[in-house]
Formats: structure tokens, C-alpha cells, sequence
């Protein structure tokens, strides 16, 4: 990357007193939007420039792993708090939000569940007292969970054949959302969280009606999770918009949950090159700004999935090294993106 080139995207972005604004701007000062990070505890413990990086720009934070219920349950099925507890000292400890992820998901169930003989009797029973459980033990730290994760079949409005789907019917997730809504009451808002809905209007239409069906059988919802998880050339800001402003105009609180910008042309892109990193800060941008439309009341905020490129995902799951989807490289400085995505924030 040529020397000056974070100068000169800078200035472009912010003026010509970037200088002054680099020295006292932080994600969390940009707006009165909360800003969150996905956090491991492994990194948080081991990872010493992690933590202060939290501390100076984020207000809000979810378990990566830590809360789902195969993490929090042991081989026999007896529960394990150790993480948990300690994320939620961490947030209270810095004044953080910390938002519960995730309590039903389909790849998130442990070993000690006999898929294949289990029935629907017993499965539910585990589902009810699971979600009841965790939402009782966190009910004065953790305020908002994502209920349940990704019902819905990829690109489809079709439900995903689950275990849970198949063991306890089409409404489970409506019975999910009921047993939370007993153990949180109205003080706990309750989020639907998925993938691609951002850009599939099949996917989010089924959705919306999937929940508008459990609305009248008396279980609601207060939010819908868009994950984010979106490609440099893909998802542009009208299908974004139409689709984030779809649920907003439903009533629901609008939570970007899993916000990073993946390498779509892995073959051909495999240098971080200055024009990248400028498509990259366009598309940060262009995503808080789509955000920034959303009535303010409904705004719940915006989490990035890590801290950091050097610990994405990303890299595991495509199985390559050319990857750099966040705000922060992998010395924690900030990118091109960063700025973009504050620019962004400030665009109504």
C-alpha cells in the first residue's frame, strides 16, 4: 500500500480538518447509534491491543460463540457459565450493552441431543427450558437476544429443514419467541436474526410474514437482525434500502448484526490494492447511510462481526488468506473504511 494513502482517503472523506477529526473521532462518538463488535473470549484474553481498542471505540457487544447453547452446555448436557459470566461482567464493568446471541439456531446444537431418536415431547421441553434458562440467569445484564437464527433456507422463502422444524413443526420459532417473552417479559426485546435479508425479498418476505402469523397466535417479536454478511459486488444500496426500510416500516427495531464486507473476486483480488480499499470505504459507507435513514427510534444499532481482520471468519470459512473485511487491519489501525463508515453515519 503506497505511504500517504490512509492520509489521502482521509482528507477525501472527511475534509480538509481530517487531521483535528482523526485525533478525537471514535465509532461510538460519531453518532448517537450504538456501535457493537462480535468478541471472543479466547482473543479478548490472549489478544493484549483488543480490549483497549473495545474500550476506545465501541458501546455495545455480542458473544461470537460464547452464548450459543452448544458452548454453554457441556457433553451431558449440564450447563457451563464460565464465558458467559465473564463477557457479561466485561460489558458491565465498561458500561457496555451486551446483546445475547443466539438461543435457537439449527448449527448450534450439542452433542448430548439425540438427533436421532429424540421426539417432539422432549425437544421441546429442552428448547422451552433452554431459552428460559439463559434469558432467566442474564435478565438485569443482557436486555435483547436474538431468539432465533436463520429459520429460513438460503436465497429462499422456504423453512429450513432443521431439526427443529422437523421434530416440532413449521411454528416452532413462534413457540420460541413465546417461551423467551414469559422469561424476559416486555423489558427483553426479542430479535429474529438471518442472513441475505437484507438483499433476498423472497427470504425477507417470508420472514415478515412467517412472524406477522405468529402475531396472531398472540407471540411478537421487536426486531429483525440483518446479519450483513455482504459481498464488495454485491447488495447495492437500493436493494439494501428497500428491504431494511420493508421491516422498519413494519415496526421493528433494525439491528445490523453481523456487519463485514467479504472478497467476492478472491481469484482475481488477492493484494489489498489502494483502489479496494477505496471500494471498500464506499461500501462502509454506503451501508451507514442506508442505516442512518432508518426512524431513529428504531435504530438498535450496528454490530461489526469481529474487532479486526486478522480475526474474521471469513478466512476459515472460504479456506484463503485475502480477506480484509472490517474497519480495523490486523495492527488494530484503522482503514480507509473506517472513515467511510463514519461518513456514512452522519448521512440522512
Amino acid at each position: 500500500m503506497k505511504k500517504n494513502y490512509f492520509h489521502i482517503i482521509f482528507l477525501l472523506f472527511c475534509g480538509a480538518s481530517g487531521a483535528q477529526v482523526n485525533n478525537k473521532i471514535t465509532l461510538k462518538s460519531a453518532s448517537n447509534i450504538k456501535i457493537g463488535a462480535a468478541v471472543s473470549i479466547k482473543v479478548l484474553k490472549n489478544d493484549s491491543l483488543c480490549l483497549p481498542l473495545l474500550k476506545k471505540e465501541f458501546n455495545s457487544i455480542t458473544a461470537e460463540n460464547a452464548m450459543k447453547m452448544h458452548q454453554l452446555t457441556d457433553e451431558k448436557g449440564n450447563y457451563q457459565w464460565q464465558e458467559a459470566d465473564y463477557l457479561v461482567k466485561l460489558a458491565k464493568d465498561n458500561h457496555w450493552r451486551i446483546h445475547g446471541h443466539t438461543l435457537v439456531w439449527h448449527e448450534a446444537i450439542p452433542k448430548w441431543i439425540d438427533k436421532e431418536n429424540i421426539d417432539s415431547t422432549k425437544l421441546e421441553n429442552i428448547m422451552k427450558k433452554h431459552i428460559q434458562t439463559v434469558i432467566s440467569r442474564y435478565k438485569s445484564s443482557v436486555k435483547s437476544w436474538d431468539v432465533v437464527n436463520e429459520i429460513f433456507v438460503n436465497n429462499s422463502d422456504s423453512l429450513r429443514n432443521s431439526l427443529w422444524k422437523t421434530t416440532l413443526g413449521d411454528e416452532f420459532a413462534c413457540r420460541a419467541f413465546k417461551y423467551a417473552r414469559e422469561a424476559g417479559g416486555n423489558y427483553i426485546k426479542l430479535f429474529y436474526n438471518d442472513f441475505n435479508n437484507e438483499r433476498i425479498d423472497k427470504k425477507l418476505e417470508a420472514s415478515l410474514k412467517y412472524f406477522e402469523n405468529c402475531k396472531k397466535i398472540g407471540v411478537t417479536i421487536d426486531g429483525i437482525g440483518f446479519q450483513m454478511h455482504v459481498g464488495l459486488d454485491e447488495a447495492d444500496s437500493s436493494s439494501i434500502a428497500r428491504n431494511v426500510l420493508k421491516a422498519a416500516d413494519k415496526g421493528y427495531l433494525i439491528h445490523f448484526s453481523e456487519l463485514d464486507i467479504s472478497n467476492d473476486k478472491q481469484e482475481s483480488r488477492k493484494v489489498y490494492t489502494d483502489s479496494f480499499a477505496l471500494a471498500l470505504s464506499n461500501k462502509y459507507k454506503m451501508i451507514a447511510s442506508v442505516y442512518s435513514k432508518i426512524p431513529e427510534n428504531q435504530q438498535f444499532g450496528i454490530t461489526f462481526w469481529n474487532v479486526h481482520d486478522g480475526k474474521t471468519w471469513l478466512k476459515s470459512y472460504f479456506k484463503h488468506k485475502y480477506e480484509w473485511p472490517l474497519l480495523f487491519d490486523e495492527k488494530f489501525q484503522r482503514k480507509a473504511a473506517y472513515y467511510g463508515f463514519v461518513k456514512g453515519l452522519k448521512q440522512k
